[in-house]
Parts: structure tokens; sequence; C-alpha cells
């Protein structure tokens, strides 16, 4: 159930990452802080997907990473905080340049 927490408003995109740790499940949605507290099946979807890309991951190389927890802009009054993604390798950091 999602919920909007009190927080000065509207925030930016900046200002919401400096939030404290508490909005690691939240989203800005128009300068809103809207938290989405995860259940147990979902948290359990999250560990599954984490196991079976890192698995297919490591098959074979150049399928890309994956990263968790990694805030994404969509503009300066919106954004998230995914629980899991996946990056394809033409999007990821050469290995020898720091992400």
């Amino acid at each position: 159930m999602s919920r909007i927490v009190s927080y000065p408003s509207p925030l930016t995109w900046d200002e919401f990452l400096a939030l404290p740790h508490e909005t690691r499940n939240a989203a800005l949605i128009d300068g809103e802080v809207v938290v989405n507290p995860p259940d147990a099946q979902h948290e359990l979807i999250v560990r599954n997907l984490n196991v079976v890309f890192t698995e297919w991951l490591r098959a074979r190389a150049g399928r890309g990473e994956v990263s968790t927890q990694q805030p994404v802009k969509i503009n300066h009054r919106r954004g998230y905080q995914p629980d899991f993604m996946w990056y394809p390798a033409d999007r990821c950091s050469p290995d020898d340049q720091p992400l």
C-alpha cells in the first residue's frame, strides 16, 4: 500500500536524493515522496530475480550487470529507486573505468 510521507514539497530530484535512508522504498512523484513498503512476497521475488540474473550473467561474458537500489531520475520532480535493475552490456562502464 503506497502512502505519501510528510516532507517539504514539492521536492526536486536532488532534494529527494538527500533525504534519509528510509526513503529507499520510495518514489518522487510530481515532487511528493510516495513510500511503497515491500511485503514478504515482494522481497522473495527480488531475491529470486537477483539469483537467476546473477547466474545468467556469470554463464557468459558480455550480458551486462545487475544493480540494486540505484536511483533513476525521470525528470527534476520524478524518479524512483528500484529494488532490482538489469543493465545490458552496452549501458555498463568498461571494466577499467569506475561506474
